[in-house]
Parts: structure tokens; C-alpha cells; sequence
């Protein structure tokens, strides 16, 4: 997936954030590897455990339901 961040900024922001979406759903982990600083490329080890029951209260706020 290809994501831009502005410097400086703590968040990313992917290209397709629909597909980035699913695959955070769908996944219990995420690698994201870039090159760091004029460095070789560096891995950086995420957890996505629990990240599809944020996703879907996220979703239930924003539409308005306060349950699943």
C-alpha cells in the first residue's frame, strides 16, 4: 500500500483508505517498511489485535449507534 506523511506529523495517510481499512480488519499485524534517514530500509512491527472492534465502534459513533 503506498501512504505520504507530512514532516514531522505522527499519523500516516494511505492512498486507498478503503483497502487499508479492510486489511486492518482483517489482520492481526502490520509491517511497515521504509527507508529511514538516507539509512537502509527499516521494518516497523505493529499490532492490530483489537483494531477491528476500534474500527467498528468508530464506525457505530459516526453513524450514531451507541451499541454494535
Amino acid at each position: 500500500m503506498q501512504f505520504s506523511q507530512d514532516w514531522g506529523s505522527r499519523f500516516i495517510h494511505f492512498d486507498w483508505d478503503s483497502m487499508a481499512i479492510a486489511f486492518m480488519e482483517a489482520r492481526h499485524e502490520a509491517l511497515l517498511e521504509l527507508p529511514w534517514y538516507g539509512q537502509d530500509s527499516v521494518v516497523f512491527q505493529y499490532s492490530l489485535d483489537g483494531a477491528a472492534i476500534a474500527i467498528r465502534e468508530a464506525r457505530n459513533q459516526c453513524l450514531g449507534n451507541d451499541s454494535d
